[in-house]
């Protein structure tokens, strides 16, 4: 599960804020969407499953993602 969390933090542009913590934060917020709608893909497809699936994404995960992308942007 570790793994498919740091694949989605650098397959989707966030390598330079990939810290313990993020990764942590990542996987707290997304890691049970994952699993449950992504676990079928390989770690490098991950990001498109989570783009698929976006309307099915719980909020807490959704809000994360909008956080971080917000981050980076700043």
């Amino acid at each position: 599960m570790k793994s498919f969390v740091l694949t989605l933090l650098l397959s989707s542009g966030l390598a330079a804020f990939s810290s313990a913590a993020l990764a942590q934060t990542m996987m707290q917020a997304c890691g049970p969407d994952i699993q449950r709608l992504c676990s079928h893909v390989g770690p490098g497809h991950i990001k498109q499953c989570m783009k698929k699936h976006m309307r099915e994404l719980s909020p807490v995960c959704v809000g994360t993602l909008v956080k971080m992308k917000q981050g980076m942007s700043q």
